[in-house]
């Protein structure tokens, strides 16, 4: 590969990398978090007190994570950068030589970080686990469940929170380690004096503007960046403040100056990390025993293209013949934590957490999978990003949803008199006129017409969410009477997923001012969506 396509190609290949990397590592510390949360939940139900948990959160059990993690990321980005350069290697150096020395070199790394993370990390977890708890036993309506439903709602709590903290752990930290990683790797194979290195942003509408101020910047390999006032060795940099660290999606690219070479001794490379070469007042941890952590396999991944948290049973549907849609599945990009999708034959379809049940019997046309899963992943979108979410005792909203919402409402008559609602209301009674659905037919000839009546409910369901079913229908009145207000914004905005993501010839037909509102909506949601 010629160096200029590397450069040009390197933020978005460097990203794959990431999002691979990271999704085992989330999982893992996620698993951990939970685990111990459980522990927390059995004591609180068995004992009915938020104390006994000083054996929660052990500091070696935290350091372990960070140690792994920055072993696994290392060796990735490690690997990864000399595949990329392999064509620059010149004297037959074997990147598969250096595994046991980087893995070394990453897990000091890790256990120095750790040093200076680890007591912060445990103290915000059981802070949280106590706080959560003591608003829980505020609660009389919680306190008056059974153990069973309380349980239920304890450890649906704690897994959001555990997802939470994984990944803001594991994405700070494995952004310092692809970067350290590939800058070793890079000396190692080429020695400093024959490289350089270029800071390269995101540049999208989350880059903060000291980052984007720094794309492109181009120093000799022992130099820093200047970011925001700040000396950086390279994103990601432990020795920089919070707000140039935490979160950080930049990458910082070693290049071999033009006619480099690999070095031919691979005896001369420093074990001792970066922070203790550079600062002769820190002395490096004592190397620990390499951990068993099985090496990640190195490979050109088919799916690296797609989302983070793109489900596998997606694939299933399309090696059982279902002709799935790429586009319209662009919203798992939406998805901030992994989500399981049940396949069956029989019953409804829905999301319930962070798993969906599809009853693929009833979907089998192309227009109805599509939009079946667009729905149902819409759910759990909104949920996990806190668009439309139920709380304890609250409805969480965006103020964008709601202020749609609202102005729908108020167009289709809520809370005036019968009279005015019904004139307000005649020009959407065709929803559920029969006749319409013939002159559909004739409109969109082309169209199946059960893709035509399935398009057809789908509007209905939008009003039917706003009116509860004054105009309109879809899910029982009883369902919008059950859940509430949480109900009838969740079914609005996963029907406003569904006209950006997969489309409804039908709605903008009949009503194309307020299907233009909902795919302008979906597009401000867009716009917030933090990783």
């Amino acid at each position: 590969m010629e160096l200029k396509k590397i450069k040009d190609n390197w933020l978005t290949e460097f990203t794959k990398q990431l999002n691979i990397g990271e999704r085992k590592e989330v999982n893992n510390t996620f698993n951990y978090y939970f685990k111990e949360y459980q522990k927390a939940i059995e004591v609180f139900q068995s004992q009915n007190k938020i104390t006994g948990f000083e054996n929660l959160f052990k500091i070696n059990d935290i350091t372990n994570i960070y140690i792994t993690t920055y072993v696994n990321i290392g060796l990735r980005f490690a690997n990864w950068y000399a595949k990329n350069f392999e064509k620059f290697i010149t004297k037959n150096i074997n990147p598969n030589d250096y595994n046991d020395i980087w893995e070394q070199q990453f897990a000091t790394v890790g256990s120095q970080v750790a040093g200076q993370r680890v007591v912060s990390v445990q103290g915000t977890a059981k802070k949280t686990l106590t706080t959560t708890l003591q608003k829980f036993m505020k609660d009389p309506e919680f306190m008056s469940l059974n153990e069973r439903q309380a349980q239920r709602i304890l450890r649906s709590r704690f897994n959001q929170i555990s997802k939470y903290q994984a990944q803001r752990i594991i994405r700070t930290e494995a952004t310092n380690a692809a970067n350290f990683a590939t800058l070793q790797s890079s000396t190692d194979i080429f020695g400093k004096e024959q490289m350089q290195k270029e800071w390269i942003s995101a540049l999208d509408e989350r880059t903060r503007a000291t980052h984007a101020a720094a794309h492109g910047q181009i120093v000799d390999f022992d130099k820093k960046f200047n970011v925001g006032g700040e000396m950086l060795n390279h994103a990601g940099d432990p020795a920089g403040s919070a707000r140039n660290v935490v979160n950080c999606r930049c990458t910082v690219a070693p290049f071999p100056k033009p006619a480099a070479e690999a070095i031919s001794e691979i005896s001369n490379i420093n074990i001792a990390p970066p922070l203790a070469r550079q600062n002769p007042l820190i002395k490096p941890p004592n190397v620990p025993k390499p951990i068993a952590v099985p090496k990640p396999k190195i490979i050109d991944d088919i799916d690296s293209n797609r989302p983070k948290y793109y489900p596998k049973e997606i694939d299933e549907l399309k090696q059982q013949g279902f002709l799935i849609d790429d586009e319209a599945m662009k919203i798992t990009e939406l998805l901030k934590s992994p989500i399981k999708i049940k396949l069956k034959q029989r019953g409804g379809s829905f999301a319930r957490a962070n798993t969906i049940e599809i009853n693929i019997k009833q979907h089998k046309s192309k227009y109805m999978i599509n939009n079946i899963l667009v729905h149902e992943i819409g759910h759990t979108v909104h949920n996990q990003n806190l668009w439309a979410n139920i709380g304890i005792g609250k409805v969480v909203v965006d103020k964008d949803v709601k202020i749609l919402f609202d102005k729908l409402r108020k167009q289709l008559g809520h809370r005036q008199s019968f009279a005015i609602q019904r004139e307000k209301l005649k020009p959407y009674r065709k929803l559920t006129d029969r006749e319409e659905l013939i002159k559909l037919k004739k409109v969109f000839p082309k169209t199946d017409s059960k893709d035509l009546l399935y398009q057809r409910l789908d509007v209905a369901d939008f009003f039917g969410a706003l009116t509860k079913n004054k105009v309109g229908m879809g899910h029982t009145t009883s369902y919008y009477t059950r859940r509430g207000l949480y109900g009838q914004y969740a079914e609005f905005i996963a029907h406003c997923f569904e006209n950006y993501y997969h489309g409804n010839k039908v709605f903008k037909y009949y009503y194309p001012k307020i299907y233009k509102e909902s795919i302008e909506l979906v597009k401000k949601l867009i716009n917030k969506k933090i990783d």
